[in-house]
């Protein structure tokens, strides 16, 4: 009888350890899913920042072309009166 009890306390014992170390398990399975999620967060949050730093950084290109193509035009008018006023003063000399 003793040796069945003694069994039963080892097998108690082991089932224990073992029931221990599966929580421990599922526990460490849960933390690294939360920290997998938390990544991906993380990753997408990123991707987000850097497509809209990339759509704002295109439409200041944009307007700075436009604006540039806009100045020249002006450049061309101004100049272009420029030289109506010097031919005008030109013929009437």
């Amino acid at each position: 009888m003793e040796t069945l009890s003694f069994t039963f306390g080892v097998l108690s014992v082991v089932a224990v350890i073992m029931l221990t170390v599966i929580v421990m398990g599922i526990v460490k399975v849960l933390k690294q899913q939360n920290q997998i999620q938390s990544i991906k967060d993380h990753m997408h949050h990123a991707e987000n920042r850097l497509d809209k730093n990339f759509q704002d950084t295109h439409r200041l290109v944009d307007d700075l072309h436009k604006q540039t193509g806009q100045r020249i035009d002006q450049l061309y008018s101004y100049v272009d009166s420029r030289i109506d006023k010097c031919e005008a003063k030109k013929t009437i000399n």
